[in-house]
């Protein structure tokens, strides 16, 4: 009777470390995803409600304006970012509570780790990125913010796959501290970076599809204030009611709601991906370790 799908809901060691095609992970996190519907958020409804509510503060506190000139609301801008990775941290450990089954302060405590990890190895590449752009002379384009924000997550996501692919690594399994076997395994998702990159690019744009739809009314509500302040500009009264950043303000928690809970399909589907990473690396050990014993003999 095959475990996998007949009880999603209990990860173990075989069930992890399967070989599994791209379709077979979607597939996989699918299930995973039905069947765990509920108890995902029963598990992390507090920490999602927080990220919903740092995500609403910190629309409330930018409003569309230039912050730089407003110390405040700069602060509060600050603040609400901070509690929201940690909200997204302590959310991504709960997560990792259904699906590797090792309790919550492990979970927590690599959860931290991980991220943090993630946000050098994102400065990093941002800085490289915007140093090549500095020494080349090449402008940015000029386009829509939510497109901007759209395309830079992107292209961030692809370049830094191969550090995410070891992070669910070390959160599904992790044996030894986070720094020891870092560059072994980051040489062995760059190995398997077609894998993972198919799975991110299949899964992504089915993802981005319909978070373009939940974002629809975020993004008419930003085109509506802005189409308001150059009127303000150009000496028009200004249209928009008095209340409309504390209604843009609500539909972002709404809409962070929403698409948290709907990405946790790629977490888990990355999840199965370097379970299968794994068992095709233990493999081509295995094959070698038989290869040099044959030659010996």
């Amino acid at each position: 009777m095959n475990k996998e799908n007949n009880n999603v809901q209990t990860v173990s060691t075989e069930v992890y470390e399967k070989n599994r095609s791209v379709r077979g992970c979607i597939a996989t996190a699918w299930r995973w995803w039905c069947v765990n519907g509920s108890r995902l958020w029963r598990s992390a409804w507090c920490p999602v409600v927080l990220l919903a509510l740092s995500v609403a503060l910190h629309t409330l506190a930018h409003g569309g304006k230039d912050l730089s000139d407003d110390t405040p609301r700069l602060i509060l801008s600050v603040v609400a970012a901070v509690v929201m990775l940690a909200a997204g941290t302590w959310a991504f450990a709960r997560v990792m509570n259904i699906l590797n089954q090792e309790g919550r302060r492990p979970n927590l405590r690599r959860a931290a780790v991980a991220t943090a990890a993630c946000l050098v190895g994102t400065a990093v590449v941002t800085g490289i990125i915007f140093g090549i752009m500095a020494l080349c002379g090449t402008e940015t384009a000029d386009m829509p913010w939510w497109l901007a924000h759209i395309v830079a997550a992107v292209v961030l996501t692809l370049i830094t796959l191969p550090l995410s692919a070891y992070n669910m690594a070390y959160m599904a399994r992790a044996n030894r501290p986070y720094l020891n076997g870092l560059g072994s395994g980051l040489w062995t998702a760059l190995r398997h970076y077609g894998f993972l990159f198919m799975l991110i690019v299949l899964l992504g744009t089915m993802l981005l599809i319909v978070t373009a739809v939940v974002l629809l009314p975020l993004v008419i509500l930003g085109m509506a204030n802005d189409a308001s302040v150059q009127g303000v500009v150009g000496g028009d009264p200004s249209g928009m009611p008095a209340s409309m950043a504390w209604v843009g303000a609500i539909v972002a928690a709404i809409v962070t709601l929403i698409l948290w809970y709907m990405w946790q399909l790629m977490t888990v589907a990355l999840y199965y991906a370097t379970g299968s990473v794994r068992w095709r690396e233990a493999r081509r050990r295995n094959m070698t370790t038989t290869d040099d014993t044959d030659q010996e003999q």
